[in-house]
């Protein structure tokens, strides 16, 4: 680049100013990073381009380390044409010679031949232009080398509640008996399959659901007629005698006498009169005598 006409002066600028200037600026590039040193150091911090005023302010630390000071752009001895305004500003009036054109620089400031009094900054004075087209795709680098473990990050959100179970608060080792489906129903297993009865504190017990049978003596294949009992996803299961009973939903509909029915407490009881009506049969799933109150629900 020719290096700028000098001039025989230069306007002063005061904090005033420089205030002014910050707010119509080009785009300047960040200096480049180098190695920190002992206090003192000349460095550059920043640089402003007014294209109103065609000034440009340099901004830093210890601009006045040596007998007097530098400036270059892209190696054009500009000096002539910048002021030391403070140890920490120097500004540069371009008006009688016009800014430079568009495009990047590097600027240099020296205050003596020492490292210490002197730095570069990577400037960029004007608009930066549009993108050029995306060049190909590059070879894939060597596998860096593991990096240091990362602080451990926040704890992640609550997961879902556990299953509750119902357990037999009078056995020693809390027997579970399944899982508590609310409100007062409890899920059991027997062998792959799942049924539910009613559960209270006190007392396990059948949903409505009759267990019959074709005699009056509750002898044949017992049934059940209830469509809840064997429409459900989840059977229902008839709780007679400590045995709990449950439809084959596998079976088809059929229609079927009523003769008798096991009550509750295991005993037959005759129906009078017979009469037809569709069920399905129905099949011994569990005993469950051997659970006995108070049952309690548990995490």
């Amino acid at each position: 680049m020719r290096p700028f006409p000098s001039l025989p002066s230069l306007h002063r600028y005061g904090a005033a100013a420089l205030g002014a200037t910050l707010l119509a600026v080009s785009v300047t590039a960040p200096a480049r990073a180098k190695p920190t040193g002992p206090g003192g150091h000349l460095e550059i911090t920043a640089v402003l381009v007014d294209f109103a005023t065609q000034t440009v302010a340099i901004a830093g630390e210890a601009f006045d380390r040596g007998p007097g000071f530098e400036v270059r752009l892209s190696g054009a001895d500009v000096t002539d044409l910048c002021t030391l305004d403070t140890p920490t500003l120097i500004l540069c009036d371009f008006s009688a010679v016009g800014l430079p054109g568009a495009g990047d620089y590097l600027l240099t400031v020296a205050a003596g031949e020492g490292q210490s009094q002197a730095d570069e900054y990577d400037l960029t004075i004007g608009a930066v232009g549009p993108p050029g087209p995306e060049g190909p795709q590059g070879p894939e680098g060597p596998e860096g080398p593991e990096g240091p473990e990362g602080p451990q990050g926040p704890p992640g959100p609550e997961g879902p509640a556990g299953s509750r179970t119902v357990v037999d608060s009078s056995s020693p080792d809390l027997q579970v008996l399944g899982e508590y489906l609310y409100p007062g129903d409890v899920l059991v297993e027997e062998g792959g399959i799942e049924f539910s009865l009613g559960v209270l504190r006190d007392q396990l017990f059948g949903r409505p659901v009759e267990l019959l049978f074709t005699d009056d003596a509750c002898t044949t294949s017992p049934f059940l007629v209830a469509p809840a009992a064997w429409q459900t996803l989840i059977p229902l299961a008839a709780l007679k005698g400590g045995n709990a009973y449950i439809a084959d939903v596998s079976a088809p509909v059929s229609n079927l006498t009523k003769g008798s029915r096991l009550l509750d407490d295991g005993t037959c009881e005759d129906i009078v009169p017979n009469v037809m009506e569709p069920g399905k049969p129905a099949f011994f799933v569990k005993d469950m005598s051997g659970f006995v109150a108070p049952f309690s629900v548990v995490d």
